[in-house]
């Protein structure tokens, strides 16, 4: 079984109840592993509506679809996700990180395979500036997001690598 920390913070962080049951079993099935690796992947479309025959596109109407996912390489699991609000595509980047690492056990060592310079970028700069005034993280895009990876890093003391 997963960590009692790890299944309360995926309880906690996880509204779908479909996607917590998927992320506490992978927890629990990677509990006892050291050395992760994940590669990640966010992505976000636009979807515009269809127009029908004899009528114009609405221009005022726009759709957006974001997910998230990650694949562990030596277990080959699998998770992805939809994401709802405030589209961009390093949210979807970060989500998919912030995924991967909500079941990482505590003191693992985690390389992270991603395509998002601007990814990478956030997360180190909130590393960095862990001890700044609290406030600065609201300047930052995607500051929920980051703040829980922030959490996730330094109170299950997982170090982090990039490729």
């Amino acid at each position: 079984m997963g960590s009692p920390e790890s299944s309360k913070t995926i309880d906690r962080w996880i509204p779908d109840s479909n996607l917590k049951n998927q992320l506490t079993s992978v927890s629990s099935n990677l509990a006892h592993r050291h050395l992760l690796q994940f590669y990640t992947d966010g992505s976000l479309r636009v979807l515009t509506p269809p127009s029908h025959p004899g009528q114009a596109p609405n221009e005022n109407f726009v759709d957006v679809s974001m997910g998230a996912a990650f694949i562990e390489s030596h277990s080959n699991t699998q998770i992805g996700a939809r994401i709802q609000n405030w589209p961009s595509s390093t949210c979807a980047e970060l989500m998919g990180i912030f995924l991967a690492l909500l079941i990482s056990p505590p003191n693992s060592i985690v390389h992270i395979h991603m395509d998002s310079q601007s990814a990478i970028h956030s997360i180190n700069n909130v590393l960095q500036h862990k001890n700044a005034q609290r406030c600065r993280w609201l300047n930052h895009n995607n500051n929920l997001l980051l703040f829980k990876i922030y959490l996730l890093i330094t109170k299950k003391k997982i170090t982090i690598f990039y490729a």
